[in-house]
């Protein structure tokens, strides 16, 4: 007599749980109507928070709209005058052009058009725009996000930094404050230049004569002996804050530091330009690459 088939308890119950997680499981998608007038309170709260900040907060409708149809037709003038700017650059100089990755120009066209139509920056953006399509590379992309956290101040200030426009000139300036004034150069340059003074009135213009170097702005250089001192003063100002980004984005470098070379002791606080900050601003117009046949005097030693 044949065995009956039972149908094991377990697949069951296991069947029962699978059921039972899967309700437990079952999402419930709650909503909510919120009446018209509790949002327009809402947001007239925070209109009324903001409208202190900004001319937008007071604009209703049609005027709103006005509003954001002139600004969209300024970032289109800005826009067009960029190209137009770096068009003439191009053609001035006769160079070569070629299309430009969308990895550059995407974000370019939407950096760019939020420059101020009278800013001095718009040069800068057409200039790198220029550059990029005549001889671009993957530091192009890097410099778009560059000049976008920049104010024209302190693309003036860069601009000083440089203190001339010849690329060439700028170029053998950077490579002699890499070898002679980074902070852990600065102390044998000053002893090779001050050996055998010995009066502070024979070491004030050695010392401003040191520091007479494109890609190089004094904060402060204090000088003494022990007995009597001297010093000066550089271009930093009060324009700290200013200096202080153009570093965060590294086109500068600031050096203090302390020099103890009997019987003087050397206070220091300066910036000096980068690398980055060169490449920057050749990219950027602010320094000119020479014209076939020009030379060049070298920079000193300094």
């Amino acid at each position: 007599m044949g065995r009956k088939k039972s149908t094991p308890r377990i697949s069951a119950t296991a069947k029962a749980e699978v059921t039972a997680k899967a309700v437990i499981q079952r999402k419930k998608t709650v909503s909510e109507n919120i009446p018209p007038d509790v949002t327009r309170a809402k947001a007239s709260a925070w209109l009324d928070l903001i409208s202190p900040l900004t001319e937008w907060a007071g604009l209703k409708g049609d005027e709103l709209r006005h509003k954001r149809e002139l600004l969209r037709l300024q970032r289109e003038d800005v826009l067009a005058e960029i190209v137009s700017r770096a068009r003439r650059q191009i053609e001035s100089d006769g160079r070569a052009t070629k299309p430009v990755p969308n990895k550059f120009i995407v974000p370019f066209l939407e950096q760019a058009s939020l420059e101020d139509p009278g800013s001095e920056l718009v040069d800068m953006w057409a200039s790198l725009l220029a550059s990029a399509a005549s001889d671009y590379a993957s530091h192009h992309v890097h410099f778009v996000s560059i000049i976008s956290q920049l104010s024209a101040k302190q693309g003036n200030i860069l601009r000083g930094v440089a203190v001339i426009d010849n690329a060439e000139y700028l170029s053998a300036a950077t490579n002699t404050i890499y070898v002679d004034f980074q902070s852990s150069r600065i102390s044998e340059t000053i002893k090779s230049k001050v050996r055998g003074i010995y009066d502070l009135e024979g070491m004030k213009p050695v010392v401003e004569g040191l520091f007479d170097l494109p890609g190089i702005v004094v904060d402060y250089v204090f000088v003494e002996d022990g007995a009597l001192f001297f010093d000066f003063h550089g271009g930093v100002g009060d324009d700290e804050v200013d200096y202080s980004i153009l570093e965060a984005v590294v086109l500068i470098r600031r050096v203090d530091t302390n020099v103890n070379i009997r019987p003087w002791v050397f206070r220091l606080s300066y910036y000096h330009l980068t690398w980055l900050g060169y490449y920057f601003a050749e990219a950027c117009g602010l320094v000119k690459a020479n014209e076939a046949g020009q030379t060049i005097d070298e920079p000193s030693d300094a």
